[in-house]
Formats: structure tokens, C-alpha cells, sequence
């Protein structure tokens, strides 16, 4: 891993301008909710070229509705990063997330 950058978690209003936004960019967008344990949260995973011709795991997480926490792990190489865009892919789906209808491929019959 080349480096790391993290943005601090802030309580903001994710308004439906820049929701709709980051569901375009993103390549998995997953929630996990049990209304028992008033459980509602989000986690996303891009994998996105930077400028400088490295490739970066992009990843926010949070409370449905709130904005939450923001990660970005850059690579080297495209590989490396498709490892461990998988490896946390497998870690979510063993928590609980499940993949959103909007993150669902569209199917043309």
C-alpha cells in the first residue's frame, strides 16, 4: 500500500444532490438494517485511478441519512487494489451488508 488518507467522521445531512451523485461513481454500495437493534448503515467501496497514475480503494461508511466516515487507500498497481477492494467486499458481507437495489446491475431481456 502506497498511502492512506482519512477524513474525520462529521454529522452532516446527506442531501438527495450528492446521494444520487456518489451512487453513480460507486461500485458497491451496501446497507445492513435490523430494526430490533435500531441498526441502519451504509458502506460503499469505489475503486477509482488517481492523477498521478496510481489506484485508489475508495470507502465510506455510516448511519443511513447522516454523512459518516471517509477512507482512501491508494495502490500502485490496479491488482493490488482489486485484492483488497475484495478483501473488504468478503469482511461486509460476513457482518451483514447486503447489496443495495441501486447498486443492482440492470438486466435487459
Amino acid at each position: 500500500m502506497v498511502g492512506v488518507l482519512h477524513r474525520p467522521i462529521t454529522r452532516q445531512r446527506i442531501t438527495k444532490r450528492n446521494q444520487s451523485a456518489a451512487k453513480d461513481s460507486k461500485l458497491s454500495l451496501d446497507q445492513r438494517i435490523d430494526a430490533s437493534r435500531n441498526l441502519a448503515r451504509y458502506s460503499t467501496l469505489a475503486i477509482e485511478p488517481t492523477l498521478f497514475g496510481e489506484t485508489a480503494v475508495l470507502r465510506s461508511w455510516g448511519r443511513i441519512g447522516w454523512r459518516g466516515g471517509e477512507r482512501t487507500d491508494v495502490f500502485g498497481t490496479e491488482q493490488e487494489a482489486m485484492v483488497h477492494f475484495l478483501d473488504l467486499a468478503r469482511r461486509k458481507r460476513r457482518k451483514g451488508y447486503r447489496p443495495t437495489k441501486a447498486a443492482m446491475p440492470l438486466v435487459m431481456t
